[in-house]
């Protein structure tokens, strides 16, 4: 606090000795009221950049984790660390560049607390930075709102949240992102429906969806276990984030209302196993998020999933070790199954696709003449027996 009150009054002195630094008065919504409050070019020098930045909460929290210590705004080591992490998109971080550097200032104000501990424009401020280190004496100065020395959390989260987590501009920071932001919001005591109106654009249910679904990915990442719970940034690096709402409204959305929350726990823990073999063996078990789509389709049928789990019982006391082949080999004749009773009432389809499988079949393999295949041509012939019968075909 002794820090924060001593950049407070270095920052009161500038406003006071140089007058000029005022750029007029800009609309805040505080307390539920629209506030005009003075903006000012501030150096750099007087800013800090916020460690707890709530829009780039993945990327800082898996670092740290990484790390494991949390890094310091006020140590320069970790605010270089700090830039590069707002910098790491490089599409984003190209455009803002790009931007500023044609029109030679900023578009939109940013935001920080009265110590100024930048609230809203991060990144900007790192790009400012580097622009800073090629021309010092045009890019030494930010354009911000000084926010009142009382401000609560909970109005912190609304300018965030109003001027990031707009319709236009949520894309621009990555699913998780978002909905750890959204998820912050909870946290400073806002409601779901106070959160919506603060993201304009958004309704009340896909917050509460948003929320949920971020519930979904914590369970998974528990599931995970080790050193990825809480790794948020797992799922951004293998793109899960689409499974996720395919999970989400294929599976948990459709059970959570007719099935037991054991059972749904259970069918949740069998999509779970997939992906993490998806994430540790990539290059043998590779889940696009329409086998996921797929996989809750199945789950959902009583005989489909019974194909999908019929071989863990005997890893029932350690799931996770269920080899990675057998995933691949369980899913695969799942999803011909399921497949097959999609054309249950198309019989000449799925005879010709049973003639095509076996004709498929390499007699002279090391495995044509196993025990366990001569068990099953043994039961295809009795079903063969049996269809004859019905359809009057006589020997």
């Amino acid at each position: 606090m002794a820090m924060q009150s001593k950049r407070a009054n270095e920052i009161d002195a500038y406003i006071k000795d140089k007058p000029s630094c005022a750029r007029g008065k800009q609309k805040v919504e505080i307390k539920g009221k629209i506030e005009p409050l003075e903006s000012y070019m501030l150096p750099l020098s007087y800013l800090q950049y916020n460690r707890e930045n709530r829009r780039f909460n993945l990327e800082i929290q898996e670092y740290e984790t990484n790390v494991g210590r949390k890094l310091d705004s006020t140590n320069k080591e970790d605010v270089e660390k700090i830039k590069e992490l707002l910098l790491q998109d490089e599409n984003e971080a190209t455009k803002l560049y790009d931007d500023l550097k044609l029109l030679g200032e900023q578009r939109e104000v940013a935001a920080v607390t009265h110590d100024g501990v930048v609230v809203n424009g991060n990144r900007r401020m790192a790009t400012i930075e580097l622009l800073h280190k090629e021309n010092p004496k045009k890019w030494d100065e930010l354009w911000v709102v000084r926010l009142p020395k009382d401000i609560s959390d909970k109005d912190l989260w609304k300018i965030e949240a109003g001027l990031q987590l707009s319709k236009e501009k949520v894309a621009d920071y990555g699913p998780v992102n978002n909905l750890l932001m959204i998820r912050e919001g909870k946290r400073a005591g806002l409601s779901t429906s106070e959160i919506a109106a603060s993201m304009y654009g958004w309704s009340e249910k896909q917050v509460a969806t948003d929320l949920e679904r971020l519930d979904l990915i914590d369970t998974f990442l528990n599931f995970m276990g080790g050193s990825n719970k809480n790794n948020y940034g797992l799922i951004k690096r293998f793109q899960l984030s689409e499974h996720f709402i395919d999970i989400q409204k294929g599976l948990v959305e459709k059970l959570k209302s007719v099935a037991s929350r054991r059972e749904l726990t259970k069918k949740l823990e069998t999509v779970f196993l997939f992906l993490k073999a998806h994430i540790e063996s990539p290059n043998i078990m590779k889940i696009t998020h329409w086998d996921v789509r797929a996989m809750c389709k199945i789950l959902l049928d009583e005989q489909t999933s019974y194909t999908l789990t019929e071989s863990f019982d005997k890893y029932k006391n350690n799931l996770k070790k269920i080899p990675v082949e057998m995933l691949v080999e369980n899913f695969d004749r799942a999803t011909d199954i399921k497949k097959d009773r999609e054309y249950a009432n198309k019989p000449v389809k799925l005879i010709d696709r049973a003639i095509a499988a076996l004709n498929s079949i390499d007699r002279k393999g090391r495995y044509y003449k196993k025990e366990n295949v001569k068990k099953k041509v043994k039961e295809l012939d009795t079903l063969i027996k049996t269809i004859k019968r019905e359809l009057g075909i006589i020997n």
